[in-house]
């Protein structure tokens, strides 16, 4: 670790020339640069010549001034290797957080519900704008290869023209982490005048969105939201989108199934 050539440098300074003594001290305030520096400019920095920054790395136990790089700069790969992994865990922990919570918030007969609605509908319409604007789409594409009639319209302005299109025999899925996306809302609420199923899969259960839902979802804890919504979040919203299709596998197999040999056919 770096912390110990600091103190390497520290234990033996006072038996260092004051020469040396410049050396060390140019070293200690910028260890992390080192690594990519020569010893010409190391002697430069300090004022002395490059014989000093020698004998200084010698002092220490090294052969010169490229052993002492050397072993600071595989001692900077390591730790940046450590810090890389330490982020690694981080992220892996919390999107698995993420998911435990999302699956211990939600309920079984909700998601079954949700899958005989969308088996019955003639067309399925997804909105969420934002972040979710993502999810919507693999949805879309995750459903379509089901054999759904399924759309997910980027544009909020498409959004809102398909919204007075809907009826009775559609379903409308609306995604929003707070559940109170303005022009979400809007169109849903448009889509249920219109006689859609609703179905909201949001965080916040009651909010605007999950008010006007004939079926709540619910996706990670509330306490997510402290750090803003990250890529994270889209975790527990597709792992929704796989439970609902888990459940349309078992009880609308005979058209899946159909309509994958004949999209498998398509590619011959």
């Amino acid at each position: 670790m770096i912390i110990e050539v600091i103190t390497q440098i520290k234990s033996t300074y006072s038996s260092l020339t004051k020469s040396e003594q410049k050396v060390g001290e140019f070293i200690l305030n910028n260890i992390d640069k080192i690594a990519y520096m020569s010893v010409t400019e190391v002697a430069k920095n300090c004022s002395v010549g490059e014989a000093t920054v020698l004998r200084f790395c010698r002092r220490l136990g090294y052969n010169g001034f490229h052993g002492f790089k050397k072993e600071i700069i595989g001692i900077v790969q390591e730790e940046k290797k450590v810090e890389t992994n330490k982020v690694d865990d981080e992220v892996f922990d919390e999107m698995s957080t993420m998911l435990e919570h999302t699956l211990q918030v939600q309920d079984l007969d909700t998601i079954n519900k949700v899958a005989e609605e969308i088996k019955k509908a003639n067309n399925i319409f997804i909105y969420g704008l934002g972040l979710s604007r993502l999810c919507a789409k693999a949805a879309e594409i995750r459903l379509s290869f089901l054999g759904y009639r399924v759309y997910a319209f980027e544009d909020k302005h498409i959004q809102l023209l398909k919204a007075n299109l809907v009826s009775e025999d559609d379903v409308v899925i609306g995604l929003s982490v707070s559940g109170s996306t303005r022009e979400t809302v809007k169109n849903i609420e448009i889509a249920k005048k219109n006689g859609a199923t609703i179905i909201g899969i949001t965080n916040y259960n009651p909010s605007p969105l999950a008010d006007l839902s004939d079926y709540v979802l619910l996706s990670a804890s509330k306490e997510f939201m402290e750090t803003g919504t990250t890529l994270v979040t889209l975790t527990s919203q597709i792992f929704i989108i796989e439970q609902i299709c888990n459940s349309l596998s078992k009880i609308d197999s005979e058209r899946i199934n159909t309509y994958k040999e004949k999209n498998f056919n398509s590619y011959d």
